[in-house]
């Protein structure tokens, strides 16, 4: 009888890794195949085959593959992982310009602490985005990074663009050595910026209970944060057309050739410091958008996306062990492999999580992972020759199949099975 060092659990005999805590077991010493005989996989009649059994460190060569984005484009080759690379170059290109709008020198003769006000917006935007696109890199917990976006650029950043487009509005007049000028039309927008304002909102208290409760909102969190992008590039055009003003009993728009008027050009917000930066802005909004969309809609990962604190481990009648797949027959008989809350790969290939050697394994021909809100496992088929049930029933390729604990599937024929435990 043989017990997990970290945290106690009872192993089984040959176990490399502790099915509680994912703690590896040291000083394992792994049972050939073929009933003690140095064989393939255990089947009849192949017991004095040279072996394939599991070698000492063979499970650690199986985690050599980095999860991120560059080694998901390379391995799974499916629509989520091509839209998370175009999401992420589209953060890239908002850094890009953000940062150009940042250096850019801009109108110093016109107000410039508003324009340096914009400068240190997008400065600390581009920080963010940064930031943003690292996380998308390595694919760090999703619901989270949504809801820090959602956070900070959505409510914070806008915030401080329109306080700061509305302040140099507002302090025109006294700026000017003009007694009758006065900037007008600016009530639309600060009714769709209340409008904007209270979506955004929206979106964060609808991204809070979904992501910390047992409430689905996915759809909703998806729908405003598609009414939030629409309304922020109509507010961002209302910002160029609507406002005019009143100069000498005559009225001009605000972004006309104000140079024509005696009027400092500064006003008409042409410098490239503002455009860049608002173009930038609108760009990561809606990168952000587009994944929420993907998201929630199943492309980039096809969970009910919630966030479950696991204090103690998981309660009910499956407490015994974290989620993890035991080898019933095939490389690695009797062998516990946890999932480590990831989607666990399984493959003839390096780079999977788990490197199955059999000819009749695809290079990567499946995924396995365990949804924590019923309770089941997900497995998707990626293979050519097929994931199996013990009945002949084969899971529908490309999809997640809910399965039951304690299921036992094959890969590719009856030679490699598994068990969900």
């Amino acid at each position: 009888m043989r017990f997990c060092t970290s945290c106690g659990t009872q192993l089984q005999d040959g176990a490399q890794v502790c099915p509680n805590c994912g703690q590896r077991v040291v000083g394992v010493n792994p049972k050939p195949m073929g009933g003690g005989q140095p064989g393939m996989g255990g089947q009849p009649g192949m017991s004095g085959q040279p072996g394939m059994g599991v070698q000492p460190g063979m499970y650690a060569r199986t985690r050599s593959r980095i999860d991120n984005i560059f080694s998901s484009l390379v391995y799974d080759k499916t629509t989520g992982s091509i839209m998370e690379f175009s999401l992420w170059c589209s953060v890239c290109l908002g850094v890009l310009l953000l940062f150009l709008a940042t250096i850019l020198t801009g109108d110093k003769e016109v107000l410039s602490r508003y324009t340096d006000g914009f400068r240190l917006l997008w400065l600390f935007t581009m920080l963010f985005s940064i930031g943003l696109g690292v996380t998308m890199v390595f694919r760090k917990l999703k619901p989270i990074m949504l809801f820090g976006a959602e956070i900070v650029l959505q409510l914070i950043m806008f915030i401080t663009y329109y306080a700061t487009v509305m302040g140099r509005f507002s302090d025109l007049p006294r700026m000017m050595d003009r007694r009758k000028i006065e900037v007008e039309g600016t009530g639309i927008i600060i009714a769709f910026f209340v409008i904007t304002l209270l979506v955004v909102i929206g979106i964060i208290a609808c991204s809070s209970i979904h992501f910390f409760s047992q409430i689905n909102l996915g759809k909703v969190t998806a729908i405003l944060s598609m009414v939030y992008s629409g309304l922020l590039f109509v507010l961002m055009l209302l910002l160029y057309f609507c406002p005019y003003i009143e100069y000498d009993d005559e009225k001009y728009q605000l972004f006309a050739r104000v140079r024509d008027y005696d009027i400092p050009s500064g006003w008409g917000f042409t410098g490239s410091c503002f455009w860049l930066g608002s173009i930038a802005f609108l760009l990561i909004s809606a990168a952000i958008t587009v994944y929420t969309v993907m998201f929630f809609g199943g492309v980039i990962d096809n969970r009910k996306n919630k966030i479950y604190v696991l204090s103690g481990g998981i309660s009910g009648p499956n407490s015994q062990r974290m989620p993890a797949i035991q080898c019933v027959q095939g490389s690695y008989p009797g062998q516990v492999f946890n999932l480590q809350n990831v989607e666990f790969s399984m493959g003839s290939q390096q780079g999977v999580n788990l490197v199955i050697p059999d000819t009749h394994v695809s290079r990567t021909h499946c995924t396995v992972r365990f949804n924590f809100s019923n309770g089941m496992y997900e497995v998707r088929d990626l293979s050519t020759n097929g994931v199996y049930l013990l009945n002949g029933v084969r899971l529908q390729k490309g999809v997640y199949t809910p399965l039951q604990r304690g299921t036992i599937f094959c890969l590719g024929s009856v030679n490699q099975q598994f068990r969900l435990l």
